[in-house]
């Protein structure tokens, strides 16, 4: 449920389509509703609102009402009646006011609190009434009434806190002292710890609790005429209630619009987010009193309430269907029925955000419900404190185009991510704070953690499936059993997810080897990664999981990534579509990792590095051998895997057709009319005696050039040491050799020239770590020395080349040596726009922009001979490319071919 600001809105008809503030409010059958003075309980994805029934003049009993969305009401029926016993304290004719309704979670019962005043003796009982069922809706079965303490008890309401107590705050001595009893156990009596709050003259007490701190909204007492409301704040309900004026604000503030508060309802679970609830009250026909229900903001640390006037700002409450979604002993549950989750994960940095809904229906198409992401923690803090959810990185747009497709979303917002990205998520930042230790308890990574994922909380809390949005589930930690076996670090990260407003199911995800490692059972859900055995995934998730389901594969895998100078993986579906049939057939869910892979472009590719195995920074085509291919197309894979999935669907139900490929278009060789040397574009230099690393220049990703002299005529071997993680060696200008981190290179034999001569380094970050044993060890750039004859050379030059906005780089022809970096830009006209492929199989390694878009690397080792141009990223008429090629500055035309080439390996010495 979100509370939305005020908009203009259509008159109350008949049945409701939306609520308009004092008007009249009709239930489904069209009658008014009747439940004054009254309260709202949420259990199950439902929400119940008690009231007292009146008719005219007199109290009828207490009406109960069920909604899935706060706008549309159905009667249940009269939860309590008066009784014909005229000897019974609730005998006909008494009143039943204000009544509240709260849930013993130890008892099972329903227990109903409500203001007695006994039949023929006006306001003279003042007692309070409790009743119980077993039943939400009753019928509630009356217990007593009695005064509190001996207490005089009018105008109520009932609270529970955090910890599970009760308590019952009550107007008292003629409505002149406002108190509060704690309840027993059972919450059927009142204890003996009870105190006043104030002698203030206030009735009609309204509670919340946020953010640690206790508000009371009251009523001045003026009969049925509207007076202006009051709240109090106290750090414990017991403590010391300071004044804090008027929390309405707006045309009608003074008279609270004409109304009396009745109770503050929190959103469903959702920490930061209540609805004031207030009755007009009409005494010449109590039956038609009205309602106010209007959201509860906080503007500079205050509780603030806007004036649902005029008439053109109204709608206060957004009318998506809010849903329940739990966990059964071996199922989901959505809505109380059984829910098969057949998921595929795509990334949003990965797909243009125009192409987001395309890829959707596509997923539809071949039989899914639910979309995986991650979300990508240096994506969205790039710098610390700045943060950054436009564009493509505008993650709350993603998973609402997915509601709008029919999709259900699994979110998995972990600050390590893995995903083949960048340093697995973390932004590189994180390496600059002496001492931090990433997925640890360390005070400065959580407390980093924490700030993150507030963040994050804002964007996308809100859309749980429990607040009317689509987000079934959220990953807590990412396969964390990989890396660590620390409970209390996997509590405190669920605990700050709580605290970020995601209040629904959380889960961890792990392989089979670690999954004993990485969960937390009876805290959160445990599901297991890479497995297609139902026999052995049942076994497993009960080992862990409290001896229960459900059964859910959180990362299935079609088939696997590629890194650079080894083979493409692409495997058969008929190797995959036995373990998906038997999946599916067994009733498990399953998360398809990836259904569609995209691209990795802007420097986020990531890199494996273990002591058993190379350096190996991932390719830029994430293409994935998945059902979808690079460029969102369906394969063959996509086709088995949709007929799999058709035979798990409910019976009669139809896929939407299989679109077809998108049209792709050659370009006609590029020729490139500027050729700009890498050295004329140097910005202005740090200096430093030794060199300094990318974090240390506070550059995240792409180059950084490395100058210093050297006396010549001598030779010998210049080495650099842990080099991370590609090097060209430059003197005088002129390329001299190359150092490959992949191939454990870290010197050169260098021939000098006599008298002073100029070393250049010019070294590219090839992607952090994202896996493995090396995750905290991924700083970049040269981070240790450079020596030339064992000797250590100092007076180092830096001059970074982040290259993130090329269009800032100024860009002329250049007269420099054929052997240096340059930056080449073109040009070239469209009549049609498509999908196209890059052939740079005769270049030797760089980077492509068009447009402004960054396509990501390319390098002549292979696998990846080609880089793809979205559709969306093209223009009629004119386009730019720029192309910055690091190893053949000869080069001078390019070309778009039809088809992307992702097999092709090329030994060569680059």
């Amino acid at each position: 449920m979100l509370l939305t600001g005020c908009s203009g809105q259509k008159k109350i008809q008949s049945v409701n389509s939306s609520y308009d503030p004092g008007a009249v409010w009709r239930d489904e059958s069209g009658e008014v509703i009747n439940a004054h003075g009254g309260g709202v309980l949420y259990m199950k994805g439902t929400w119940y609102w008690f009231g007292e029934k009146r008719g005219k003049r007199a109290s009828e009993g207490v009406n109960v009402y069920s909604s899935k969305d706060l706008n549309h009401w159905k009667y249940e029926n009269l939860a309590l009646s008066p009784l014909q016993d005229t000897m019974s304290d609730i005998a006909n004719g008494c009143l039943m006011e204000r009544p509240k309704v709260i849930y013993n979670a130890k008892t099972k019962k329903y227990v109903m609190w409500f203001h007695l005043e006994l039949s023929g003796q006006g306001y003279k009982a003042a007692r309070a009434g409790v009743a119980v069922s077993d039943k939400v809706t009753g019928p509630y079965q009356f217990l007593k009434s009695f005064r509190p303490n001996n207490n005089m008890s009018r105008d109520m309401t009932l609270f529970v806190d955090d910890d599970g107590k009760a308590y019952q705050i009550y107007s008292s001595r003629e409505n002149y002292d406002l108190r509060i009893v704690q309840l027993s156990d059972d919450y059927t009596a009142a204890t003996t710890k009870d105190k006043l709050l104030f002698s203030e003259h206030r009735e009609a007490p309204a509670i919340f609790k946020y953010n640690k701190k206790y508000y009371l909204i009251t009523s001045g007492c003026t009969g049925w005429a509207p007076n202006k409301a009051g709240i109090h704040a106290a750090d414990s309900l017991f403590g010391e209630w300071v004044s804090m004026g008027n929390p309405l604000h707006g045309i009608g503030a003074d008279s609270t619009y004409g109304g009396q508060p009745a109770f503050i309802l929190p959103v469903a679970g959702k920490r930061s987010s209540f609805i004031f609830i207030a009755d007009k009250w009409n005494p010449e026909n109590l039956k038609d009193s009205r309602y106010f229900w209007l959201p509860i903001e906080f503007r500079d640390g205050m509780p603030f309430i806007d004036s649902p006037f005029p008439s053109t700002a109204r709608q206060i409450i957004n009318t998506t269907p809010v849903h329940s979604f739990q966990l059964a002993d071996s199922a989901f549950l959505l809505d109380g029925k059984p829910f098969q989750i057949i998921s595929g994960e795509m990334h949003y940095p990965r797909v243009p955000r125009e192409a987001w809904r395309d890829r959707m229906r596509k997923a539809k198409a071949m039989g899914l419900n639910t979309i995986g992401t991650y979300v990508f923690w240096n994506l969205h803090e790039p710098q610390k404190g700045k943060y950054d959810f436009s564009g493509n990185n505008d993650i709350a747009a993603f998973v609402k185009t997915a509601q709008e497709e029919g999709l259900w979303v699994i979110l998995r917002p972990s600050p390590y991510v893995c995903a083949e990205w960048e340093f697995g998520g973390y932004p590189y930042w994180l390496q600059n704070i002496k001492g931090l230790e990433v997925r640890s308890k360390e005070s400065q990574y959580l407390q980093a953690y924490k700030n993150y994922i507030m963040q994050v909380g804002k964007q996308l809390a809100p859309l749980q499936v429990n607040h009317g949005g689509n987000i079934l589930m959220v990953q807590v930690e990412n396969e964390y059993g990989a890396y660590g076996s620390d409970r209390e670090y996997l509590d405190i990260n669920r605990k700050l997810f709580i605290e970020a407003g995601f209040d629904g199911w959380l889960y961890t995800c792990d392989p089979e080897p670690f999954l004993a490692k990485g969960n937390l059972p009876g805290k959160l859900f445990t599901s297991i990664n890479g497995l297609d055995k139902p026999a052995r995934i049942k076994e497993l998730i009960k080992q862990n999981n409290e001896g229960r389901g459900p059964y859910f594969v959180a990362e299935w895998y079609p088939a696997w990534f590629d890194w650079w100078g080894t083979q493409h993986h692409k495997v058969p579906a008929e190797k995959y579509t036995p373990g998906l049939d038997s999946v599916l057939s067994a009733g498990m869910s399953v998360n398809m990792y990836m259904f569609h892979g995209g691209t990795t472009r802007d420097f986020m590719n990531g890199a494996n590095y273990t002591d058993q195995t190379p350096y190996e920074p991932q390719i830029s085509s994430y293409d994935y051998d998945a059902p979808l291919d690079e460029a969102g197309n369906p394969t063959h894979k996509f086709m088995e895997f949709r007929k799999v999935i058709q035979k798990s669907l409910p019976a009669g139900y139809t896929l939407p057709e299989v679109p077809a490929a998108k049209p792709t278009i050659t370009i006609p060789v590029i020729s490139f009319v500027t050729t700009t040397s890498l050295f004329d574009v140097l910005p202005g230099a740090k200096t430093n005696a030794t060199p300094l690393t990318f974090e240390d220049l506070n550059q995240a990703y792409g180059f950084v050039l490395y100058r210093t002299t050297i006396d010549g005529g001598s030779e010998g071997a210049l080495k650099i040491k842990d080099l991370r993680d590609y090097g060209i060696v430059f003197i005088n200008g002129k390329r001299v050799g190359v150092l490959d981190r992949r191939l454990k290179q870290d010197s050169v034999w260098l021939r000098l020239p006599n008298g002073k001569c100029q070393l250049d380094i010019l070294v590219e970050n090839l992607g952090r770590i994202n896996y493995g044993p090396y995750l905290l060890k991924n700083k970049k750039g040269i981070t240790e020395t450079v020596s030339f004859n064992g000797k250590e050379l100092n007076g180092w030059q830096m001059f970074p080349l982040p290259f993130n906005e090329i269009e800032s780089v100024p860009l002329k022809n250049s007269s420099s040596s054929s052997d240096v970096p340059v930056l080449k830009k073109g040009t070239f006209n469209l009549q049609a726009v498509g999908d196209t492929y890059l052939d740079l199989s005769n270049w030797g390694k760089g980077v492509v922009w068009v447009n402004g878009h960054n396509l990501g690397r390319y390098w002549s080792i292979g696998p990846q001979q080609t880089l793809y141009i979205p559709v969306e990223w093209l223009k009629k008429g004119e386009n730019e490319m720029i192309v910055l090629e690091l190893l053949k500055p000869e080069q001078s035309q390019l070309q778009a071919i039809e088809k992307p080439i992702l097999d092709q390996i090329n030994k060569t010495k680059f």
